[in-house]
């Protein structure tokens, strides 16, 4: 198992709405709901997908921002020198209503993502694969609705036997499958993208004016990201 970057998931994205019926023949503004365990996740989606457009669909993203599992995670809380703890240690680990508060988050994020036509994930995630699942059972919106796409559907194999004791579905009954083809590169969208996607502080600044002006009507909001420019979250973990 790895970590997928934030671009990896804006790219399958990207690639679903260019591609989907729904986002073709008349304008769409289609909202992207990211549950992450990191706040800064949230942040980097909207750099890649906010200043694009993927045929006649604008995105909008949103999600849980510094949220109690977020700031958990991000902050180290309950980690120690020889031991880092996974959200469900953490979880294990909190009391009261720290641990009350951080149910409600996630129970909201898998809500979320069980009512969205388009949900993207890892196999190896048990708060994906239950959203999965909640959307299979409740049928919901089934004619504009997606399969769940997954990034690491290679791994498929490995993981079908995970609670299968338990009357879990395997990944594949769950009607996983794999990230569609990439014919439609997020670094090529629009030349405001292709400044967002730039370093340095001065590319910023340019791509954030060139997508106020290319759209008089949009939200304007600022946002910390707490990286080393050019830097990803997921690809800082991995080192």
């Amino acid at each position: 198992n790895r970590y997928y970057t934030s671009k990896e998931y804006a790219q399958a994205i990207f690639t679903w709405a260019k591609q989907a019926s729904q986002c073709s023949g008349h304008d769409a503004l289609c909202t992207v709901y990211v549950a992450s365990d990191s706040a800064v996740v949230l942040g980097e989606i909207k750099g890649y997908l906010e200043p694009v457009s993927a045929g006649t669909c604008r995105f909008r993203v949103i999600g849980n921002d510094r949220s109690i599992t977020q700031t958990a995670m991000d902050t180290h809380q309950f980690d120690h020198v020889d031991e880092i703890q996974g959200m469900a240690g953490k979880m294990q680990l909190m009391k009261g209503e720290e641990a009350k508060e951080a149910t409600i988050d996630i129970l909201f994020d898998i809500f979320m993502l069980s009512r969205a036509n388009f949900f993207v994930g890892t196999l190896t995630s048990q708060i994906g694969r239950i959203a999965a699942g909640l959307k299979n059972a409740v049928n919901y919106a089934p004619a504009a609705g997606s399969p769940p796409v997954a990034l690491d559907y290679t791994n498929w194999r490995s993981v079908e036997g995970m609670g299968g004791g338990d009357g879990i579905p395997t990944p594949l009954a769950e009607k996983w499958v794999p990230q569609p083809k990439n014919d439609f590169s997020l670094d090529d969208a629009s030349p405001a993208a292709a400044a967002a996607l730039g370093t340095g502080a001065d590319a910023d600044a340019v791509a954030a004016i060139r997508a106020v002006q290319a759209d008089c009507g949009r939200a304007v909001e600022d946002v910390d990201i707490s990286t080393p420019a050019g830097a990803e979250f997921a690809e800082l973990i991995r080192q």
